[in-house]
């Protein structure tokens, strides 16, 4: 009678001849990498860790020369970039992780500041004239710009220029070879 043989023989037998190559463990430690990234940055994004944790377990990463580890800081780390309100959001950490372009940042934060809140004062004049065609008005009245279309849609393309910008100030830095 033939032997019943476990899943676990089974596989191990299988294994036996599988090899793992140099190229295989790099994609794998990369992959492992990556993970680590993600999840820190959204352990920052979910409010779990701060912003000092974050910098202090990406440093503890590996060699911030690495070229890997620059990419996959970079990538995550522009996801956080978003515009909330009459303010650019994400940048502070890119900041610390990025000292020599916290200048380069700081003026593309108040540039966008600054064209934020041109245009909420343009969309609220706007309404606001739409209201008073329609005898609309009075002191009490406040306009929320917030839900027009041009505001959402100024605030998707912002969103996606500002991060273009965010990745070209950085990708300045790290050919200079900064980290």
């Amino acid at each position: 009678m033939g032997e019943i043989k476990s899943t676990l023989d089974i596989v191990m037998e299988r294994l036996k001849k599988f090899e793992v190559t140099e190229e295989d463990k790099k994609k794998l430690r990369l992959k492992e990498l990556e993970d680590k990234i993600i999840g820190i940055f959204n352990k920052y994004q979910n409010k779990v860790i701060s912003q000092e944790e974050l910098v202090n377990e990406i440093n503890l990463l590996g060699n911030p020369s690495d070229p890997e580890l620059k990419r996959f800081i970079m990538r995550h780390g522009i996801e956080l970039i978003g515009i909330k309100g009459r303010s650019v959001i994400g940048l502070s950490p890119l900041k610390r992780l990025y000292p020599n372009s916290i200048e380069a940042l700081n003026n593309l934060e108040k540039e966008w500041e600054s064209k934020i809140m041109g245009l909420e004062k343009t969309l609220e004049s706007k309404l606001l004239f739409e209201l008073r065609k329609r005898d609309i008005g009075g002191n009490s009245i406040i306009p929320n710009v917030y839900s027009m279309a041009e505001w959402k849609e100024f605030i998707q393309k912002g969103k996606e220029e500002l991060k273009e910008k965010v990745q070209r100030i950085l990708k300045e830095d790290q050919v200079a070879g900064n980290l």
